[in-house]
């Protein structure tokens, strides 16, 4: 769900997105159909991933187009950084092997590129992306082989650049006090960890609680744990 600048409320459902406007009455967001894997919100765009595609409604004009991507590919969710480049994570299909896992599409282009790394980066699944001081993390799994692999871009090109290995048991990546910080799952612990150049330091681990989501309310992130029968809130 999301709610843009008007009051609207957007509903993703397995058929689509669901208006509901600040008047209450609902209605179905024109063309996009099918189950929707991402939503998210930019100005006066609401951006929607489908199984059917990728789509941009005007929140003005109430008019849905949908956007061409190479081969039709799927896509599996949305990231969009400070400068209003949109980061397409594409879903990877067995029986569709695509040499490439991330598209951008720049500000004020309509084209979507695909994104070239080194042969790990290329072949696997990028899962997590973060925005940290002007750079764009990448992270990039291989369950099978149980290997992981932090990127970053610097918004210039279209390439990512290796930094390091990391656990497959990565969880997220945020913005630490403008430093990156990784949560991962470590034996029923909660560890939040932080990048120093090329190794990773331990700053906190909670035991016996699974990780549930970061959020962001004003000046505030807030990590949401769960432990036992209870949720526990860190802040900064």
């Amino acid at each position: 769900m999301i709610i843009d600048i008007k009051g609207n409320i957007y509903l993703t459902s397995a058929g689509g997105v669901i208006v509901l406007n600040n008047k209450n009455k609902f209605k179905t967001m024109p063309l996009v159909s099918g189950i929707v894997t991402d939503i998210t919100y930019l100005k006066n765009n609401i951006y929607v991933t489908t199984f059917d595609g990728f789509y941009k409604y005007n929140i003005n004009t109430e008019i849905a187009e949908k956007i061409n991507l190479p081969n039709n590919l799927m896509v599996n969710y949305i990231f969009i950084d400070k400068n209003e480049n949109i980061y397409l994570v594409i879903y990877k299909s067995i029986n569709k092997p695509i040499s490439y896992s991330v598209l951008i599409i720049k500000k004020g282009q309509s084209e979507a590129k695909p994104i070239i790394g080194d042969d790990f980066f290329n072949i696997n699944d990028t899962v997590l992306i973060t925005e940290i001081n002007s750079k764009i993390y990448f992270y990039s799994l291989n369950l099978a082989s149980k290997k992981a692999k932090l990127y970053y871009s610097d918004l210039v090109s279209n390439k990512v650049n290796y930094v390091l290995d990391l656990s497959i048991n990565v969880q997220t990546l945020f913005n630490l006090n403008n430093e990156l910080g990784l949560v991962t799952h470590e034996n029923g612990n909660t560890v939040i960890e932080v990048l120093n150049i090329d190794s990773i330091e331990k700053k906190y681990e909670i035991k016996n609680s699974v990780y549930e989501q970061i959020m962001q309310i004003q000046k505030f992130n807030i990590l949401s744990l769960l432990n036992e029968n209870k949720i526990d809130y860190l802040s900064w």
